[in-house]
């Protein structure tokens, strides 16, 4: 693999890792318009790799507060994960078909806008679930386990490509009445038992190793994922904070709508 290339799939891969734009979509979709071969397996954990060392790096004091005794948040973490695990498991064929179909990927990128817009519609709305406020709103910020239940369906629904992963999750919080911050902080904490399935899944397929300047590509990619996924991180909670965060519809609108293009073009 090209220098150039494992640089522009680390990019993309630790941005849209955590924008809410779909990164399964964007690793189909460029290497489509660019007419570039799927990526070797091995590449894909080294990008992974690097996004899951972003998201611990970011939410490392999150992380060290689960074990807390007092912290309930593992807890609905682990029920979160059960419903995502469930339709995984029964739609995985379908997920994987949809892989080979750029078409339907960039149809599912308008459905993330969709959701993205609206959710972010409903957030400035005061919150009519009961809980702690947590901002002029009127949202919560806490989770309960029927949050939790709901952010995993939407996390489960995700793993199809062109349905954002974090939009999918943070866009239900927001629906759910949980502050902006909070969904977030939730979505991206849910995303690294998600980011470590896809590892396994990913390794359970691996028949190759490489060697010389290959495994330098290799790592330059992740690396570039791991500091791309960091300043993502950053830019999600700025979008939230300031109102913005529906301006990603825009974006996935339009990408979608080239894809869908792309693919009528051709024939």
């Amino acid at each position: 693999m090209p220098l150039i290339q494992s640089i522009i799939l680390g990019l993309v891969q630790g941005l849209t890792e955590f924008l809410p734009v779909s990164s399964s979509a964007h690793l189909v979709l460029v290497p489509n318009f660019l007419g570039w071969e799927p990526s070797p397996v091995l590449f894909d954990i080294f990008l992974h790799l690097g996004t899951l060392v972003a998201v611990l790096v970011y939410f490392r004091k999150d992380i060290l507060g689960l074990f807390s005794s007092r912290s309930s948040l593992l807890t609905v973490l682990i029920v979160a994960c059960v419903p995502t695990a469930i339709i995984g498991f029964l739609f995985k064929g379908f997920f994987e078909k949809l892989f080979e179909n750029p078409a339907g990927v960039s149809v599912l990128l308008l459905v993330t806008g969709f959701l993205l817009w609206f959710s972010s519609r409903r957030a400035t709305r005061p919150a009519k679930l009961a809980g702690k406020l947590s901002d002029p709103q009127g949202r919560r910020a806490t989770i309960s386990y029927a949050d939790a239940l709901w952010i995993g369906i939407a996390q489960g629904a995700a793993i199809a490509p062109g349905i954002s992963r974090s939009g999918a999750t943070i866009s239900t919080g927001l629906l759910r009445g949980l502050s902006g911050e909070e969904a977030a902080r939730f979505s991206f904490l849910l995303s690294i038992p998600a980011i470590l399935g896809a590892l396994v899944f990913k390794l359970k397929d691996l028949s190759s190793t490489v060697h010389g300047p290959q495994s330098t590509a290799y790592m330059i990619g992740g690396a570039v994922a791991g500091l791309a996924g960091y300043g993502a991180l950053k830019i999600v909670f700025k979008a939230l904070k300031a109102g913005r965060f529906k301006y990603f519809a825009l974006y996935c609108w339009a990408l979608g709508t080239i894809g869908i293009l792309s693919v009528l073009v051709r024939g």
